[in-house]
């Protein structure tokens, strides 16, 4: 077997790809020969990609590592903003009050460790603030970082759940000497001690937080946007944080220039559906999507708004809407616009007026084009009432085609309602040019699988399971 030492420095650097910053300081510390080898790969893993949390202690940390004579600061590419806290005292307080025996069935009677920590650990979170704070402050300091990370390309906002990694345990625990060289004991790690909670406010304002940063901040570097949600899966962008002025939309105009991806996710409250008015937010997109190839836009759950249906967007060719209502005319004005840039269209959960006849419209107008168009994906809305009951006059399929709409090889995956294990593969351009009318059209498609009746022959209602389980003794089968 080939030492370490001696692998070619190509392999070395993809198998430290997997390795995380503690690993590969083992690594250095070792020999002269490995210090070398994995030090560039060592000081990536460090910088390369940051976490900030929305507290001072970590948007100061990041301030100083943009400042860092080293030149550390050239090594930074991606930023994800969190929405969580490491302070979060929910968990570690339920283990201090919890159950005694979680303590007693500790391996190598390491309870008294454990318990002490999150008392020491606890002490440190009580003295905390449970919220954001200063929001105009946050915005300087994020700036002011950004302004020094001349290599910045992506920025993600918004984290669903996580753990602390050993350096930041280390930034907001520094009591527990966790310093380089040594890694989270397994015990604490099991125990929990170290999994992020709520940051009250955080979801709220994150997202102006961070794109104000990069306004103010002067660089034009960034290429990616991505909104990750909360930890209910909702979205974090409000949707009212658009409406600005024309002189306020110009700013964003040059900051965001190389933009190349952005996904959103709008958080729309429920009481504001009726309301919702999407021209701000299509003003918006036009203006930082200039050279965006790739959108996804989507709502929390089922908002059942209408979503923009954007004009702009020169070079889009990857486009997502998830979770919203749309508007036929508009998606074929859309699709007309970009005959040819656009490579992939994805409707996921969204519905449109007299659905099963809007989707088979906007499909045989794209037979004629956009030209580029190679992958179509459909996940129908499906809104079944609480207690499951199929009382729908139909429900349309899930289809995903690759290949051209056009071409009489491109085939398409047909996932009947409630049977995702058993998709049909069809030839799309075929069943649409023998169909005029939606209901032959998905009749053929679907093999008749689209009608209730249909469905509800083949299927019966598990209450243990609260799903649709396959009746093996259907006559359908």
């Amino acid at each position: 077997m080939t030492p370490v030492t001696s692998l070619p420095s190509e392999i070395f650097d993809v198998i430290s790809e997997d390795l995380g910053e503690d690993d590969l300081l083992a690594l250095r510390m070792t020999c002269k020969t490995l210090n070398a080898k994995a030090r560039e790969a060592h000081l990536n893993s460090i910088y390369r990609c940051r976490r900030v949390f929305l507290i001072p202690t970590s948007l100061e940390n990041l301030v100083k590592i943009s400042k860092h004579s080293s030149g550390v600061n050239l090594r930074v590419r991606h930023v994800q903003i969190s929405i969580l806290s490491p302070y979060s005292r929910g968990f570690r307080n339920w283990l201090i009050n919890g159950p005694i025996e979680m303590f007693e069935q500790t391996e190598n009677g390491q309870s008294a460790e454990i318990e002490s920590t999150l008392v020491a650990m606890e002490g440190i979170s009580a003295a905390q603030s449970p919220e954001v704070g200063c929001r105009e402050e946050h915005k300087s300091l994020l700036a002011l970082a950004f302004s020094k990370f001349p290599n910045l390309r992506t920025l993600r906002i918004g984290e669903r759940d996580g753990d602390l990694v050993r350096s930041e345990v280390n930034l907001f625990y520094p009591s527990l000497g966790l310093v380089p060289g040594n890694y989270l004991p397994r015990n604490l790690v099991n125990a929990g001690a170290f999994l992020l909670g709520s940051l009250k406010g955080a979801y709220e304002q994150a997202w102006d937080i961070a794109i104000s940063a990069v306004t103010a901040s002067g660089i034009p570097t960034i290429e990616i946007i991505e909104t990750m949600g909360t930890p209910d899966g909702g979205g974090i962008v409000p949707f009212g944080w658009f409406s600005f002025s024309p002189q306020d939309l110009s700013h964003f105009r040059s900051a965001f220039h190389n933009l190349r991806s952005l996904q959103i996710t709008l958080n729309v409250p429920q009481a504001k559906y009726e309301n919702w008015n999407s021209q701000p937010l299509h003003e918006w997109l036009n203006v930082v999507g200039t050279n965006v190839v790739e959108l996804k836009l989507s709502s929390d759950y089922f908002a059942g708004i209408s979503l923009p249906m954007v004009v702009g967007l020169p070079k889009l060719r990857r486009l997502t809407f998830e979770q919203g209502y749309l508007n036929l005319d508009s998606l074929i004005e859309f699709s007309d616009r970009r005959r040819d840039t656009l490579e992939e269209l994805n409707f996921l959960k969204c519905n449109m007026e007299n659905p099963k006849k809007s989707w088979f419209m906007l499909m045989k107008r794209l037979m004629q084009g956009p030209r580029r168009l190679q992958r179509l994906r459909f996940i129908s809305y499906k809104p079944f009432d609480d207690d499951m009951e199929l009382d729908l006059e139909y429900i349309l399929p899930d289809l995903e085609v690759r290949g051209s709409l056009a071409s009489r090889e491109s085939e398409c995956k047909v996932t009947c309602p409630l049977d995702e294990e058993n998709a049909e593969i069809k030839f799309i351009a075929k069943e649409l040019e023998a169909h005029e009318g939606e209901d032959g059209f998905w009749e053929s498609l679907t093999d008749g699988m689209w009608r209730p009746e249909n469905i509800q022959g083949l299927y019966d209602y598990d209450d243990e399971s609260n799903d649709y389980i396959i009746d093996s003794d259907s006559d359908l089968l």
